[in-house]
Formats: structure tokens, C-alpha cells, sequence
């Protein structure tokens, strides 16, 4: 599912060239590895327009929680700036900043993980106005849980986390991707923290400010 998905996006966007050659694994907790990225990306198609700003680890307490901050909300700061730099360059574009239902809802079995989500979304709804006046359009996607390792460690690990994943369901990924397909596309999507759940499918949290 991930290589059909990834398949997808690459048809979209670029066509002549491998997708899979733009995405470079960021070291987690490295954050001077993100302008690296960054510029082998442009290297590699000659410009910047689409920025997806993907973290997650679920590190609690008592382990090393802070990698969790610095990974998952930390990151996606330093990935937003950044990426507001370089496509500004290029006239107009999107950053695109995965956040979780964990950021609009609390998540007992994993406070530390939930609170760095909410601090994506608070961020975004904060600085896509400001982004907006350089020709860049900032976004969030808050998807429910679907399967990737982390989930899947985490549901053996963690019981009350198993409990929950069941109860809540897993979407599947392919939701996701037209979820994020559409706010590539849909350029009046400004500010805009779209919701993927299994009940709803893809809609749209309503926030002061926003122009969905």
C-alpha cells in the first residue's frame, strides 16, 4: 500500500522524474538534517513548491519524552520556516504539516505524543496568515490512527494503546493520500486542518480565521 500510494503523489507531481528519489529519511532529533533535505530536493527538480512535514515517534515518560517534542512538534517548526524560505523563492506554493486526531482530541495513553500534536496544529492556525503574503498556503492533515510501525510497536508495548487503537479503528492510508492530494490541489485550502477518520472520511475542523 505505502509504494502504491507513493506511486500516486509521484504521478501527480513528477512525472519525469522518480518520486521516490526526493524523499530523503531524516535522522530523527536532527534538525540541521532538514535544510540538507531541503536542497537536494531542489537540486533534484530545479524548484520547491510542495513541503510535507511528516514526524512521529511516541516516546512518554519515563524514556527519553523530549525526543518525542523535539521530533514531532520541534521539526515541523524548523521544516515550516524553512520551507516558507525556500519556496518563497519560487513564487507560490504549500506546506502540508501532519499533526493526528491526537492533536484536536486528548489521548490518555500517550500525553507527551498528543501534546506536541496540538502544538502542530496551534502553529499552523498561527503562521498560515503570514505565510499567505509570500504566495504560500500552510495546511494541516489530522488523520485517526493507521497502521504504520509505530502504531503497530506501540499496540504490542502498550495494552491501554491497544485498547484504544481497537476501539477507535484505522483508516486506510489511501484516505489519507487523497486527503493530502486535495490540499495540494485546492488552492482556496489556506489555514485549512483537515480531519480523516473512519466515521467521517475527510472533513473539516471550523476555527476563527480559517478559509476552507
Amino acid at each position: 500500500k505505502k509504494k502504491r500510494c507513493k506511486s500516486r503523489i509521484g504521478a501527480q507531481f513528477h512525472r519525469r522524474k522518480q518520486f521516490a528519489s526526493s524523499i530523503r529519511r531524516m535522522r530523527r532529533h536532527r534538525l540541521q538534517i532538514i535544510p540538507l533535505g531541503l536542497r537536494k530536493t531542489i537540486s533534484s527538480f530545479g524548484h520547491l513548491d510542495i513541503v510535507c512535514n511528516n514526524a512521529g515517534i511516541g516516546l512518554e515518560y519515563p524514556f527519553d519524552w523530549k525526543k518525542t517534542v523535539d521530533t514531532n512538534l520541534s521539526a515541523v517548526i524548523e521544516g515550516t520556516y524553512l520551507a516558507i524560505e525556500h519556496i518563497s523563492q519560487y513564487e507560490k506554493g504549500v506546506v502540508i504539516n501532519v499533526s493526528s486526531m491526537a492533536g484536536l482530541l486528548p489521548l490518555p495513553a500517550t500525553p507527551v505524543y498528543c501534546a506536541a500534536k496540538h502544538g502542530v496544529l496551534g502553529f499552523t492556525k498561527s503562521i498560515w496568515k503570514d505565510a499567505e503574503k509570500r504566495g504560500i498556503r500552510v495546511n494541516a492533515i489530522c488523520p485517526t490512527i493507521f497502521r504504520t510501525p509505530m502504531v503497530e510497536e506501540g499496540m504490542k508495548r502498550d495494552e491501554k494503546f491497544r485498547r484504544y487503537v481497537e476501539a477507535a479503528g484505522m483508516v486506510e492510508m489511501e484516505i489519507v493520500v487523497d486527503g493530502m492530494l486535495e490540499l495540494i490541489r485546492d488552492e482556496t485550502k489556506r489555514g485549512a486542518i483537515m480531519r480523516v477518520t473512519r466515521q467521517k472520511g475527510i472533513d473539516y475542523e471550523k476555527y476563527r480565521g480559517a478559509k476552507l
